[in-house]
């Protein structure tokens, strides 16, 4: 891929560090105080069905744990912030360059929606693999050329990536893990936030396609698009 994956491989340290900025500057509702206590953050994260451990939180802030996606979806509802915002990669060059207009995040903080939509986020992954006129074949051979740069974890390097386990990916079965995501963010150069659909955004996008085909079905009858039929 002529890009060294390390350098957009997730820094845990900073990705700690990020988790912990975004605890301080987290506001308690309407109100002007900050929620400083890494328990209000957990309570928060118990509320919406994501609860962990005091052990697990501090290890994320310090960066000697690792949070799931599905933790980092979690952390993104409470923070009010989108994976990009969170999410901190080794090159800082590249932190900046990753970064696109973000999608919508006028979501309210509801206990739903904030959870990865499998079926959508294989319909992204699978449209962006399309765009690039890429087989699953050469996605696969993709994705371990620009990990096999970087040390890979003793589960990846057992298991290692088959086509089988990519098809999955798109049949929105499973999901990439957080590293996983990363290489195909750098084969699509796109951002975590193209890539992956949460509920929310997944509502909001049939929202909007419904939108659009009722508005071309008036645009297809004579005067109705002004609002009559003649």
């Amino acid at each position: 891929m002529g890009r060294d994956f390390e350098a957009w491989a997730v820094n845990y340290i900073k990705t700690g560090e990020s988790i912990w900025i975004h605890r301080k500057e987290m506001k308690a509702g309407d109100l002007s105080e900050r929620i400083t206590g890494q328990a209000e953050v957990r309570s928060h994260l118990a509320e919406i069905g994501a609860g962990v451990s005091s052990t697990t939180y501090s290890g994320w802030e310090n960066g000697t744990k690792h949070p799931t996606l599905h933790h980092l979806l979690a952390l993104c509802r409470v923070f009010g912030c989108c994976l990009d915002d969170l999410v901190q990669i080794n090159d800082p060059a590249r932190q900046k360059e990753r970064q696109v207009p973000p999608v919508s995040r006028n979501y309210e903080k509801t206990k739903y929606g904030w959870a990865i939509n499998k079926e959508k986020t294989g319909e992204s992954i699978k449209r962006h693999r399309l765009e690039l006129g890429l087989s699953q074949d050469e996605m696969v051979d993709n994705i371990c050329a620009v990990k096999g740069r970087s040390e890979a974890s003793a589960e990846e390097e057992a298991a290692g990536l088959s086509k089988e386990a990519y098809i999955t990916w798109e049949k929105g079965i499973k999901c990439p893990t957080v590293r996983n995501l990363l290489a195909l963010c750098q084969i699509f150069e796109c951002s975590l936030d193209d890539l992956v659909i949460t509920d929310d955004r997944a509502r909001e996008m049939e929202r909007k396609k419904q939108k659009a085909s009722r508005e071309k079905s008036r645009a297809s009858v004579p005067g109705q698009a002004d609002g009559f039929i003649l």
